[in-house]
C-alpha cells in the first residue's frame, strides 16, 4: 500500500512532465491554495456535493409526496382551505 506520509502527493513529477513545467513550481507541490492539489480537491469534493444533494433531493420528495406534504391542498370554489 502506498505510504501517503511520505508525500507521494507533495510532488507531482507526472503533471510537471505532462504541462512540460510550463507553471510556476507552487503548483506542483504542497497544498497550497492555487495548487493542483488544492483545485483537484475543490473539483470533486464539489462534484461529489452536487452529486449527493442531486441523488437525495428526489428521495426527500417522494417521501414527502408520500406523506401528503408537497400536495396542493384540495380547494373549494377556486379558494384555498386554511
Amino acid at each position: 500500500m502506498l505510504n501517503l506520509a511520505l508525500g507521494i502527493w507533495r510532488l507531482l513529477p507526472w503533471l510537471a512532465a505532462l504541462t512540460g513545467n510550463l507553471l510556476p513550481p507552487t503548483f506542483y507541490a504542497g497544498n497550497g491554495r492555487g495548487s493542483f492539489n488544492s483545485l483537484a480537491r475543490l473539483v470533486t469534493g464539489s462534484g461529489a456535493a452536487f452529486g449527493l444533494i442531486f441523488w437525495l433531493l428526489p428521495l426527500a420528495v417522494r417521501a414527502l409526496r408520500r406523506d401528503g406534504s408537497l400536495t396542493p391542498q384540495a380547494t373549494v370554489g377556486g379558494e384555498s382551505n386554511p
